[in-house]
């Protein structure tokens, strides 16, 4: 089984439900930020290979649009 970036986000958010000490907790928040920061191109990867030249530019566009509105509702939603 080859370890990806989505297994070490999953694998992060199970043990931050059981951590210890607020220093185990922040290292792994750390983790999953860093699972997420190697999810992201992955998938722009992935939607210029799967999309042909006519559909591209509008799966791009709603690709950086659902990410836009992500990074923008994200902290709001989360209590941050």
């Amino acid at each position: 089984m080859k370890f990806s970036p989505s297994h070490q986000k999953a694998g992060s958010a199970r043990l931050t439900k059981v951590h210890k000490s607020r220093w185990w907790l922040n290292r792994k928040i750390t983790a999953m930020g860093i699972g997420s920061a190697l999810i992201m191109p992955a998938t722009l990867a992935l939607i210029a290979q799967v999309f042909d030249e006519r559909h591209r530019a509008t799966a791009i566009a709603i690709w950086s649009g659902t990410s836009g509105i992500a990074i923008a509702t994200g902290p709001m939603l989360s209590g941050a």
